[in-house]
């Protein structure tokens, strides 16, 4: 992101267009890159990232990493994944069972990781279901 060069005085629609026709060879996923574009600002007559990417940058593998967890959470707990999102392997199930041993795990096929966006209807009888 911080190798995005937006031309001074552009007007924001072009910006944001130049910036995603830009990051869309490196991420595919258009919600993802329309997601990162709403920290694209408008700062002193140019573009900048809201997002502090040098920090984020220096700290990639702390912000990523999984934080050691001794107690786990007994209390019903739901965990509604979309079947098109890579962000929960299955891999995963097992520790988020051993975490929150009362919890049930739900897949949306349709839905990629924002499955709220992308099934508001499955995303929200999904809720009720396990409101009710």
């Amino acid at each position: 992101m911080k190798a995005i060069d937006i031309p001074e005085k552009m007007s924001r629609s072009s910006a944001r267009r130049l910036a995603d026709k830009k990051l869309s060879s490196l991420i595919q996923d258009t919600a993802v890159r329309e997601f990162l574009l709403t920290n694209l600002v408008e700062a002193d007559g140019r573009f900048v990232w809201r997002v502090n990417l040098d920090a984020l940058a220096q700290h990639v593998d702390e912000i990523l990493a999984f934080p050691p967890q001794q107690e786990s959470y007994p209390g019903p707990t739901l965990f509604l994944l979309g079947g098109k999102s890579d962000f929960v392997h299955p891999s995963h199930h097992p520790e988020m069972k051993r975490l929150f041993p009362g919890a049930q795990i739900q897949i949306v096929p349709d839905a990629g990781h924002w499955v709220h966006a992308d099934c508001p209807h499955d995303f929200m009888a999904a809720i009720r279901g396990f409101l009710a």
